[in-house]
C-alpha cells in the first residue's frame, strides 16, 4: 500500500514506512506511527463475519478506530479497504 501511494503521488500514509505487516492486520490494530493511524484515512472496510457468515461493507464512522484497537470482531475478515489519500504538494 505505500508503494502505490508513494508511486501514485498520494500522501496519508508516511506514518506506515517500515511498518511490517498486511492491510488487514493494520485496519485490525489501527496501526501507525509518527503521530499518524491508518483509522484516520479509511472510508469504508469490507469484510467477512464469521459468526453471521456474511460479508458487510462498514463505513469509517460505524468503526471504532482507538490506539492500537478497533471495533472489529476476533473473527472478521478484511476483504478490501477504501481510503481518504492526501494528493502530495510539489513544491
Amino acid at each position: 500500500m505505500i508503494t502505490f501511494c508513494a508511486k501514485n503521488d498520494l500522501g496519508g500514509m508516511e506514518g506506515l514506512i517500515g511498518v511490517p505487516g498486511t492491510v488487514g492486520g493494520a485496519l485490525r490494530m489501527n496501526a501507525g506511527a509518527y503521530g499518524m493511524q491508518i483509522g484516520s484515512y479509511v472510508r469504508e472496510v469490507k469484510l467477512y463475519r464469521a459468526a453471521s457468515r456474511k460479508v458487510e461493507v462498514l463505513r469509517s464512522h460505524q468503526i471504532s478506530f482507538e490506539y492500537r484497537h478497533t471495533s472489529f470482531a476476533p473473527d472478521d475478515m478484511m476483504l478490501s479497504g477504501f481510503w481518504n489519500y492526501l494528493p502530495n504538494r510539489s513544491e
